[in-house]
């Protein structure tokens, strides 16, 4: 019975990550694909009416006003980079733009998302937008503490917080050994020992790289993170949307992987990569469709 249970929530998840980032992908990929076609003025009737209607289909999928916060960075800042690149021209108007978007957009964007909860008192109160950053959005470095308080309690875990990560598609019910993703597993060490009410925390990189290998475990991962953005900066130069299109989500991306946790933005990421480049290449090859 408890099998089947959590075979069920596990198929509920991966419904989710089929239908919330593989298919969304696809249609994320479709709107950048018509925005790169309407600026080098290629067939730019119909692609504004097909850019049209894939931006709609987009809205209603991941609509500013109900979707999470953290969930709408990364599309909307891939939409403003192929369709306004000259913002990310530089190494500062990069940094600027994503600065502005996590210190001012972010906080501000809680108005747009919990307006139903918030009263016509609070929503003229500028300290109710400072309040932002003295909430729980914020935690990474008290998630950090407590990923180095659990490894002083029960030491490091030997990479397997990060094979669980690797193999996410493994079902728990065929995997009984199977290891919470990080921030979970110490959300429930917080709940066990230091009196916290919920165990949907975030964790760090740099507070995965202690739980599985402990001080040695930061200068691996800070390597291993330094040849993966190489890799992705040579994929950035490639002549195939598609492939170049997955570089940009991952220089995003990054965002999302430097919060963690490693188990959610590495399983996020696969969706994606799925979405946008895989399942277009092999309509492309088997029915000799060209999509993208």
């Amino acid at each position: 019975m408890i099998k089947s249970e959590v075979l069920r929530v596990e198929l509920s998840l991966a419904y989710n990550l089929i239908l919330r980032k593989v298919l969304l992908s696809m249609i994320i990929a479709s709107v950048l694909y018509y925005i790169i076609k309407i600026k080098h003025k290629k067939y730019a009737f119909i692609s504004i009416l097909l850019l049209l209607f894939s931006f709609m289909i987009l809205l209603i999928f991941k609509n500013p006003l109900l979707e999470k916060r953290n969930a709408l960075g990364v599309i909307y800042l891939m939409i403003m980079y192929f369709s306004m690149p000259k913002l990310f021209s530089s190494n500062l108007r990069s940094f600027s733009l994503i600065s502005a978007s996590l210190l001012i957009v972010f906080p501000l964007s809680y108005f747009a998302t919990h307006w139903r909860t918030i009263s016509s008192k609070e929503s003229f109160r500028l300290d109710v937008i400072f309040d932002n950053f003295y909430q729980l959005h914020y935690d990474a470095f008290s998630n950090l503490l407590a990923s180095i308080s659990y490894v002083f309690d029960y030491g490091i875990t030997y990479g397997n917080q990060l094979l669980g990560g690797f193999l996410f598609f493994i079902p728990r019910t065929f995997w009984e050994g199977k290891p919470l993703n990080s921030g979970k597993m110490i959300g429930r060490y917080m709940m066990q020992n230091h009196s916290m009410w919920f165990d949907n925390l975030s964790m760090p990189f740099i507070g995965e790289s202690i739980l599985n290998f402990g001080v040695l475990g930061i200068g691996i991962f800070a390597f291993s993170l330094a040849l993966i953005i190489l890799f992705f900066e040579k994929l950035y130069f490639s002549n195939d949307f598609l492939i170049k299109s997955v570089a940009v989500y991952f220089s995003f991306h990054i965002i999302f992987l430097m919060r963690g946790d490693f188990t959610n933005a590495y399983a996020y990421f696969i969706g994606t990569i799925i979405g946008f480049f895989v399942i277009p290449k092999l309509i492309n090859k088997i029915f000799n469709i060209r999509l993208v």
